[in-house]
């Protein structure tokens, strides 16, 4: 019976690593989170203010740049209905573009967006403030 155990031993130790290895979780989220939900809930609760929600927003763009993580899909779009109520057409233009370019599923939408932002009366757009067609272009 000795010999038994001790011919076996080895294999259980490696298998007993192996298993606890598998469940270290060494998987990177697909995208950073932070407290986005939690400022979904604010925003539709009306408990913080939109300004006091563009600060938290954009702390979380700052961590996930720094974790090198990915924002999940509408975050920018969010940011930029944030900014429009605000009054910082020209930044809810580039969050808008922004979330385009990295969820191309979004562009009817966000040129929707776009579009009505561009469509602001004169007296409430920011002067110097691009249109969607300069911004796309670059200029």
């Amino acid at each position: 019976m000795c010999a038994f155990k001790y011919l076996f031993f080895p294999y259980f130790l490696i298998a007993g690593l192996v298993s606890l290895t598998g469940c270290s979780g060494g998987e990177r989220p697909l995208y950073y989170w932070g407290d986005y939900q939690k400022q979904l809930y604010s925003y539709f609760e009306k408990k913080t203010s939109p300004e006091e929600q563009i600060i938290d927003l954009e702390k979380n763009i700052q961590k996930a740049q720094s974790k090198n993580l990915s924002l999940p899909p509408g975050y920018y779009a969010h940011l930029g209905l944030l900014y429009s109520e605000t009054g910082q057409y020209e930044k809810a233009q580039t969050a808008f573009l922004t979330e385009e370019k990295i969820f191309p599923e979004s562009k009817t939408y966000m040129d929707f967006l776009l579009k009505s932002s561009a469509n602001l009366p004169l007296s409430t757009q920011p002067s110097g403030a691009k249109t969607p067609s300069s911004l796309k272009s670059g200029s």
